[in-house]
């Protein structure tokens, strides 16, 4: 296929900006123009294509709820020029996602648009995988729908974000399977790790990271990671945002390097593309020496590969523990020691003992005065009075 034609999706070509009362058709001011020729009897077909080879294959159906499609009768020609852009367009990026994780799907042979029906219109799809012994089929279901919704693109519609699937926009909240029944066999791994190699500003590096049962490691580890939190948080990927479940820190190495990984829940595997992006497009940056960094915990730290990953047990995960001390710091007070004349009442011996009436009645008087009149004049903080002596 022309590498111009390809394109067409990313400019969100707009199915209902196709008219079917004139001869001529015309897409969006993006493109020229194409003529279609409806068939006079559309073929409405129920079934995935029979596949021409005897090896046995499987297929999964799918429906998908669209957003920018107005249904005509050349949807459900498979002859008709509409129908064989949208397929190819659709079906292209399907390709793309699924292919792209071999070791997820290695059985996985082609995609095709069955039909196009409901209001509003559903695209109804199939995916044919080779149904080769040893492979749970609800299980590739699962994760062939999960991989679609985790890694198509999301664009801006109405208000609503949706998935770009080709030059469809597919609605979110109108995703459905067949066979939904969740697989009964147990998986010894419930969760991903992306494993990502940042590099520090050498302005930033010094020996004490390498050592990593220091004070300073801890607190630079455990800083680092609160900051990665944070930016998982906000991550506008709903389903990544859901399944975020930490941070931990390997090493600062010699090379100015930053090794730490990212755990999320499940061990579905999202592009690595997508987990680049997270930090590229979601962290706060600066420029030094010409270079752009991400800010994390305080140290500047710049970045160019994709993460690589590996499924791991989630029980073995530890993240960083709070490194700072909680102990309540030791309070210090300044006394001052204040010589007053009294006028009056006149001395008398008994205000000699703390513990005469005469003493505990003036002491008190003045030290409830002495109180008030610093609390609403005084801008300091003020404790108390007390030790008086007559």
């Amino acid at each position: 296929m022309p590498s111009d034609i390809r394109r067409m999706k990313i400019k969100k070509l707009l199915i209902s900006d196709f008219t079917p009362s004139t001869a001529t058709q015309t897409f969006s001011t993006t493109f020229t123009s194409a003529t279609l020729t409806p068939s006079a009897t559309p073929t409405m077909p129920t079934t995935p294509t029979t596949p021409t080879s005897t090896e046995t294959t499987y297929f999964i159906r799918i429906s998908f709820q669209t957003m920018n499609v107005t249904y005509t009768e050349e949807l459900n020609d498979k002859s008709s020029a509409l129908y064989l852009l949208i397929n190819q367009l659709f079906c292209d990026d399907i390709d793309d996602i699924l292919h792209d994780h071999p070791d997820m799907f290695p059985t996985y042979m082609e995609c095709e648009i069955n039909v196009f029906g409901g209001e509003p219109p559903r695209v109804n799809f199939s995916l044919q995988f080779q149904d080769l012994k040893g492979i749970n089929r609800t299980s590739v279901k699962e994760r062939a729908i999960s991989m679609i919704i985790e890694n198509a693109r999301r664009e801006d519609y109405m208000g609503r974000y949706a998935l770009l699937i080709g030059n469809l926009l597919i609605s979110m909240d109108g995703i459905t399977v067949e066979f939904s029944t969740m697989s009964t066999t147990p998986n010894i791994f419930n969760a991903i790790s992306y494993n990502y190699t940042f590099y520090i500003f050498k302005g930033n590096y010094t020996e004490q990271l390498r050592d990593k049962t220091s004070q300073y490691f801890k607190e630079q580890a455990y800083l680092f990671c609160n900051d990665v939190d944070h930016i998982f948080e906000a991550s506008g990927l709903r389903n990544v945002k859901k399944r975020y479940h930490g941070c931990a820190v390997e090493e600062f190495g010699p090379n100015l390097e930053v090794k730490f990984q990212v755990i999320l829940r499940d061990p579905d595997v999202v592009r690595v593309s997508t987990m680049f992006s997270i930090f590229a497009y979601h962290g706060e940056q600066t420029e030094l020496d010409g270079i752009s960094f991400l800010i994390l915990g305080g140290i500047y730290v710049t970045f160019d590969a994709d993460p690589t990953y590996s499924l791991l047990i989630l029980d073995s995960f530890t993240t960083h523990p709070y490194p700072f001390s909680t102990t309540t710091p030791s309070v210090e007070y300044t006394e001052l020691s204040l010589t007053l004349s009294i006028l009056r009442p006149d001395f008398t011996f008994d205000l000699s003992f703390v513990t005469s009436a005469r003493y505990r009645l003036l002491a008190g008087s003045f030290c409830d005065d002495i109180s008030v009149w610093l609390d609403s004049w005084s801008s300091v903080d003020y404790v108390s009075c007390g030790e008086v002596k007559f």
